[in-house]
């Protein structure tokens, strides 16, 4: 079976008026055709920034700041095209 999505080494970054914030650091799945994948984790944890950087929807004051995400072979935006604003 192929892979349907991969994501690879994703690294999210928030600006803050208190700093910088890691939100993810080097996420890493991949979903094959006809699997279900569920993100399991603590509120708080990058579940949903996950989706949304797959989605390539993350908006400033987010950043995508590396990482690879590929969907039936093809690579989605790179974390240049991904980053609002860039």
């Amino acid at each position: 079976m192929r892979n349907l999505l991969e994501v690879e080494n994703l690294v999210v970054h928030f600006d803050t008026d208190g700093g910088l914030v890691e939100v993810l650091d080097d996420v890493n799945f991949t979903m094959r055709a006809g699997e279900t994948l569920g993100l399991v984790g603590e509120s708080g944890s990058g579940k949903s920034v996950s989706a949304i950087a797959v989605l390539g929807m993350i908006r400033r004051p987010g950043r995508i700041l590396a990482g690879s995400i590929r969907f039936e072979g093809m690579t989605l935006p790179g974390k240049g095209d991904l980053v609002a604003g860039s």
